[in-house]
């Protein structure tokens, strides 16, 4: 995300490795950040667990995201031109190097966080999307 923002800040193509096909569940800074704290907070739950954090609502490919980021760019004035950024594909060989190898789908299960810290996280990407702008371009 940090380098597609830059990118449409530049008004540089946003380059999606391999098509941006690969998908990720997004979690907003703040609801890591407390999933941290619960863990901290509750020793006698979390000590010697391991504990996935992330938002498996918010899986959505590279490529959904440099879209959605790209409008909620646009929606901030002297940025309305990032929607003619163009999107440009490239293999992961060009731009990590031979040998790279990806995992398509991150989708972490949170059963345990949820039931042992009773922590789950609730924004949507948009949500996220548009405090990260609001963050870096206001």
């Amino acid at each position: 995300m940090p380098q597609l923002l830059g990118n449409l800040m530049r008004r540089e193509p946003l380059r999606l490795v391999n098509g941006g096909t690969q998908r990720r569940s997004f979690t907003d800074i703040e609801e890591g950040v407390m999933g941290i704290m619960a863990i901290l907070k509750q020793p006698e739950a979390s000590v010697g667990e391991i504990f996935n954090l992330g938002n498996p609502k918010n899986n959505h490919s590279v490529r959904e995201v440099a879209e959605a980021l790209r409008q909620e760019v646009s929606r901030v004035k002297g940025y309305e031109d990032v929607l003619e950024v163009p999107i440009v594909e490239v293999s992961g060989e060009e731009h990590y190097g031979k040998g790279y190898e990806d995992v398509k789908d991150r989708l972490p299960s949170i059963a345990k966080a949820v039931n042992k810290l009773h922590w789950e996280p609730k924004l949507s990407l948009r949500d996220t999307l548009r405090k990260t702008v609001d963050y870096y371009l206001r």
